[in-house]
């Protein structure tokens, strides 16, 4: 069979990718080296109990690349569920996270003087982003280093860069952390140089904004916007390949004509890749050295991802959202996957998934990861009766002061980029998304695409 398109990688960007084309008119070759397709976008059963890769949420589902890709392609439609409120952990009680200034006043979490400092430096980069004066490689520790904030509002501030970007706040841009809680509206057209522009919008979500409006969960968990993909793939459109894995590029005069697997080699003018960006240049000798430099300063993040099964549905979890703990040990995003559908756990029990990012070897962050967990919530120890344990990497490129991401056109004729190390706007499935259609405008704009 003669293949239109071929897309190297069958994670959420590559098939997504592979949707559009085969609904555009392409026939397409989805090559994958893993044995299933959806990547960390998946759901799957162990021992009774129902658990994703990794925690998520799906951003933008108000208004962004995912919901116009299922506008767009989707036959089959996931449902969602509105995610509900991040939530601070302390040892004391649950408070949700401070979007606006008047929350900012009574968010006793942090000591007073801090709170103040903060609202103060929010507002005014809030505010100075209007006309330009937000820095574009500007670390959250250099913008804020000279603020005497108690170690316990620098290690807050540190979590939260770590969950932001995947990395600490020496290496977290300021403005990832302003455009992830939304303040500043992820759109590449607010890049300029080496500043960051925003607009008078952004200053009105200081007064009355609900940070977690616009996420949701899928009700039959993460795995089910991948089979909703796979799903709406048109009849005899699409080929899928799992366990090949692609090891070279069909190179000729600086342009892409196919790809060679373990198995086989595919011919085609036209190739999407999603695989690790850093991978790339070891395909192809072709890849000028400007290319390499910049993929080469992309970084990784790793996560690992606790499941707790618990005998009984206890108070502490009984929400709809999320929590992050960061007062002691080590720093956990968790949520009650079971809060939005049942059937995730064994009757009458709950399902609580806890994830952070680890830097070390995967016994001892589980081991430390379980301690902060029985810290936060000491009662959940005596109704633990299932764990499962999970290391992934969350995004395939973490944001950081200096990356530089290739984009959706590679230098190569015929080759094109999908995937959350070529696109920085959100986070997960939505950053995802945001590739895939910003690839096919650069489709459209050369013609390839009607």
């Amino acid at each position: 069979m003669d293949y239109e398109a071929i897309v190297v990688g069958a994670g959420v960007s590559g098939l997504l990718s592979a949707l559009a084309l085969s609904k555009e008119g392409k026939n397409v070759l989805v090559l994958e080296r893993d044995g299933e397709v959806g990547g960390n976008l998946r759901t799957y059963e162990v021992d009774g109990w129902w658990v994703d890769t990794g925690l998520h949420a799906i951003t933008h589902v108000d208004d962004g690349p995912l919901t116009k890709l299922m506008d767009d392609y989707f036959d089959v439609i996931p449902r969602f569920l509105p995610y509900g409120n991040y939530h601070i952990r302390t040892r004391e009680k649950l408070v949700v996270f401070p979007w606006t200034m008047q929350a900012w006043v009574n968010f006793d979490v942090l000591p007073q003087n801090d709170r103040f400092q903060l609202m103060s430096i929010l507002g005014a980069s809030v505010a100075s982003s209007i006309f330009g004066s937000v820095d574009k490689n500007q670390s959250v520790y250099d913008f804020l280093k000279n603020n005497r904030f108690s170690d316990k509002t620098w290690r807050f501030i540190d979590t939260f860069s770590y969950f932001m970007s995947g990395k600490n706040m020496r290496k977290t841009p300021v403005w990832r952390l302003m455009k992830g809680a939304r303040y500043i509206q992820e759109n590449e057209s607010e890049f300029i140089g080496d500043k960051v522009v925003g607009g008078i919008a952004n200053v009105a979500k200081l007064l009355a904004y609900d940070g977690s409006y616009h996420q949701a969960y899928p009700k039959l968990g993460a795995g089910a916007v991948t089979d909703c993909i796979v799903r709406s793939f048109p009849k005899g459109k699409v080929t899928v390949k799992t366990s090949e894995e692609v090891k070279a590029l069909d190179c000729r005069d600086g342009k892409v004509v196919g790809v060679e697997t373990d198995n086989d080699s595919y011919a085609s003018d036209l190739t999407v890749y999603s695989g690790y960006m850093r991978d790339l240049p070891g395909l192809s000798g072709e890849f000028d050295e400007d290319f390499r430099e910049s993929v080469g300063s992309l970084e990784q993040s790793t996560s690992i991802t606790v499941w707790l099964g618990l005998d009984e549905v206890l108070p502490e979890f009984d929400y709809m959202g999320a929590e992050v703990w960061f007062e002691e040990g080590k720093s956990y995003w968790g949520m009650s996957t079971s809060r939005y559908n049942q059937s995730f756990a064994p009757e009458g029990k709950q399902l609580v998934g806890f994830t952070a990012i680890i830097e070390g070897g995967r016994e001892s962050e589980e081991k430390a990861l379980i301690e902060s967990i029985y810290t936060a919530v000491p009662s959940a120890e005596d109704h633990v009766e299932f764990r499962h344990a999970q290391v992934t990497i969350p995004e395939k490129a973490a944001i950081t002061v200096g990356s530089r991401f290739p984009g959706q056109k590679a230098p190569l004729d015929g080759l094109y980029l999908v995937g959350t190390d070529t696109d920085i706007r959100s986070m997960g499935v939505t950053r995802a998304a945001f590739s895939v259609v910003e690839m096919l405008k650069i489709l459209k704009g050369e013609g390839r695409l009607t």
